[in-house]
């Protein structure tokens, strides 16, 4: 690789090489991993996902078979959580065909240990026909490119070597700063940042046209903000605290916030009907959340109540994932509004 690279492919490179990428070399979730995403966290996270895929089956009109689809599924907990709460709806139990698209050949181990599915390295390798899709804590490893306005115009950020260590430059942007918003590209002020993920937007765009011609639903769950802004939110996460990005390419987590308001244009372009954002704490509420947790909480143990109420807090409370998280959704607009939603969510 010849450098200076975009930070696009910088970060595809640390996550994503076949033989030091950081996704294809380790299980990253975990008390001994990284970071713990909310299926880790609580059973409620997954059944209350669950649920919602019930009813969105039930307002698509019961198809069979109907497609399962997770996007990075990390362990397979969230799915595991999400098919046993399915055994509540029979006959959706017996119609999905559970799909796991999946990059990481150790992860793919342990779905496997769980679950029956078949495995894609991309979405569009899932078969065609109706689908309910579910990516939760994936959009946010997307590579992104970032840009910077200067008093000669806007400069993309490149990642090259000085002093035997990785450093940034500017240089004149490609044409991946035309998919800016014109919101961004026009009111940018000198030495304001700007990020674009052109790999989410495509993706989105495909799973919108998706959506239109096969029926379908999707669910996108990650941490990011529901307006075009402007900043560097690039990070590194390793032992469950923020790295330096340049440290040791490939032996941390990267992942940069979704920008949400991009994710509804790409969608809703491709023939999408959009739900969202609300927030990840508003949505598990809607969804029964508490009452689960008064149920799970009724046969506990004492030390059982105290991490069933300590797992409550964390997904859905404003200081924690339940604001920093945002939920959207997007289906055909004939299918109506999803469970968990409102129409004047813009969280």
């Amino acid at each position: 690789m010849e450098g200076p690279i975009s930070i696009a492919r910088y970060m595809e490179a640390c996550l994503t090489h076949p033989e030091f990428g950081y996704y294809l070399t380790r299980d990253p979730l975990g008390a001994k991993g990284d970071f713990i995403t909310a299926p880790e966290i609580s059973q409620m996270f997954g059944e209350m996902v669950g649920l919602w895929v019930i009813d969105c089956w039930q307002k698509m009109g019961r198809p069979v078979p109907v497609q399962l689809v997770e996007l990075g599924p990390g362990r397979g907990t969230l799915m595991v959580d999400i098919v046993r709460t399915l055994k509540i709806s029979p006959g959706l139990k017996t119609a999905v065909q559970i799909h796991l698209v999946e990059a990481s050949p150790v992860l793919a181990v342990s779905q496997a240990n769980n679950l029956e599915a078949e495995w894609h390295p991309n979405f569009s390798s899932v078969p065609g026909g109706p689908f309910i899709l579910i990516a939760n804590e994936f959009f946010d490893a997307l590579p992104i490119h970032q840009f910077q306005r200067t008093k000669a115009g806007w400069k993309e950020i490149f990642v090259g070597l000085r002093n035997a260590g990785f450093a940034t430059e500017l240089a004149a942007p490609g044409s991946t700063l035309d998919r800016l918003s014109g919101k961004l590209q026009n009111n940018a002020l000198p030495g304001q940042f700007a990020e674009i993920a052109p790999s989410a937007l495509d993706l989105c765009e495909t799973i919108g046209a998706r959506i239109k011609a096969d029926g379908g639903v999707a669910l996108i769950i990650d941490y990011g903000y529901t307006e075009d802004g402007y900043g560097e939110t690039l990070q590194a996460v390793r032992n469950h605290q923020f790295y330096g990005v340049f440290d040791d390419p490939g032996q941390a987590d990267l992942t940069a916030h979704v920008n949400f308001a991009a994710l509804k244009r790409s969608l809703s372009v491709a023939g999408a009907a959009v739900w969202g954002p609300t927030t990840q704490g508003e949505f598990l509420k809607r969804m029964g959340i508490e009452k689960r947790a008064e149920r799970l909480s009724g046969d506990a143990s004492p030390k059982q109540k105290k991490e069933i109420a300590a797992a409550l807090h964390r997904l859905t409370a404003v200081p924690a994932m339940g604001r920093l998280f945002r939920v959207l959704a997007a289906s055909r607009l004939a299918m109506g509004q999803p469970l968990g939603f409102d129409r004047d969510d813009d969280a």
